[in-house]
C-alpha cells in the first residue's frame, strides 16, 4: 500500500467497482481498492486491501491513507445481502472517514429505487417513497450519511439507475445475454415476474463510470445526483432489444403475479448534465450491442 492515493474505493471488487477502478487508473489516478476479499489475481496498477468493515476489530485497525476522494460501493443487492451487516459496515466507514485529518470528497452509491413509483421523471428534490426493502434500506443509509459525515467533507449521494454491461454481473439483461451465448446450454424459457411492463431506467457501465468521474472532478460541497440515462423502458422492450442485437429468439412466459416493487421508475438526469456536464454516450440498444460483443469474446 502506498502513502498517497487519488481515490479509495470501498467495496471495489464487484461489478461496478472493478470497472470503476480500471477507468480511474486509465485516467492516471492512483487507486486503492478495499473489499472483504482480495481478487484472485492482482489487478495491474491497482492496490488491493482486504478489510471487512462489518467486523469491528478489522475496521478499528484501519485508517485512510492520504487521498482526495472516497467512493463507497458497499451494500449492493444480491445473494447473501444482509442489511444489518451493511449498516454496521457503513457506520464503520463513516467513522474512518471522519477520523481522517483533511477534507475529502465522499461519493456514495445509492439507488433510484428510493423514489418509488414515478409517473414523471424523478428529480433529486422529490420526496422518497421506497417500496422494496432494499430501497428502504438505501434511503435510510442516505439519511445516516447526511447526518453523520463531518461537514468538512463534501458528500455526493449518487442515485443509480439499473446498471448493465457485463454478463458476470447480476440482473435481467445479464441473465438473458449469458443464456443466449453460453455454448451447449439450453436457453429454456424465461419466467418474467409480473406482466413484463415494469419500467426501469438502464445505464451502460461505461457511462456510469464516466459519470462518477465527472461528479468527482466537479463536486463542490454536498449534493444528491441521479446517475441515469433519463429514459425508461419495460422488461418486454428489453427482451426485444436483446433479440434484435443477438438475432436469437428469446422464449419467455409472464407469470402475471403481483410483485412488491415499484412498477414505474423514471429518473431525470438534468442535474447531472447541467451541473456536472455529463450526458450518456451510448443509447440503450448501443449499450446492449457493446455488451453482446464484449461478452462474445469471453465465452
Amino acid at each position: 500500500m502506498q502513502d498517497r492515493y487519488d481515490t479509495v474505493l470501498i467495496g471495489g471488487s464487484g461489478f461496478i467497482g472493478t470497472h470503476l477502478s480500471h477507468y480511474l487508473t486509465e485516467s492516471g489516478e492512483r487507486v486503492l481498492s478495499i473489499s472483504r476479499h482480495l481478487p484472485d489475481q492482482p489487478i495491474p496498477g491497482i492496490d488491493s486491501v482486504a478489510i471487512d468493515f462489518s467486523d469491528p476489530t478489522s475496521a478499528k485497525e484501519f485508517s485512510l491513507p492520504s487521498c482526495q476522494s472516497v467512493i463507497i460501493l458497499i451494500g449492493q443487492v444480491g445473494p447473501g445481502f444482509d442489511p444489518n451487516k451493511d449498516r454496521e459496515a457503513l457506520s464503520a466507514v463513516i467513522s474512518v472517514i471522519n477520523a481522517y485529518g483533511g477534507s475529502l470528497k465522499v461519493l456514495y452509491a445509492s439507488t433510484a429505487l428510493v423514489y418509488g413509483n414515478c409517473e414523471a421523471p424523478a428529480h433529486e428534490s422529490d420526496p422518497l417513497r421506497p417500496i422494496e426493502p432494499y430501497a428502504v434500506h438505501k434511503a435510510e443509509n442516505e439519511s445516516l450519511l447526511k447526518k453523520s459525515i463531518d461537514p468538512r467533507h463534501s458528500l455526493a449521494i449518487l442515485r443509480l439507475s439499473n446498471i448493465f454491461g457485463d454478463i458476470r454481473s447480476r440482473g435481467f439483461i445479464s441473465l438473458l445475454v449469458r443464456s443466449l451465448q453460453e455454448p451447449g446450454r439450453s436457453i429454456g424459457k424465461f419466467i418474467v415476474n409480473g406482466d413484463g411492463k415494469q419500467e426501469r431506467d438502464y445505464l451502460f457501465i461505461d457511462d456510469l463510470v464516466a459519470a462518477f468521474l465527472a461528479v468527482k472532478s466537479r463536486l463542490a460541497g454536498s449534493d444528491i445526483i441521479n446517475i441515469s440515462s433519463g429514459e425508461s423502458r419495460t422488461l418486454l422492450s428489453v427482451i426485444e432489444a436483446v433479440r434484435q442485437v443477438s438475432g436469437k429468439q428469446v422464449d419467455f412466459d409472464l407469470n402475471n403475479q403481483p410483485i412488491n416493487e415499484a412498477q414505474v421508475i423514471r429518473v431525470s438526469n438534468k442535474h447531472l448534465a447541467e451541473v456536472y456536464g455529463f450526458t450518456p454516450q451510448l443509447s440503450f440498444k448501443e449499450g446492449v450491442a457493446e455488451m453482446w460483443q464484449r461478452s462474445s469474446r469471453t465465452v
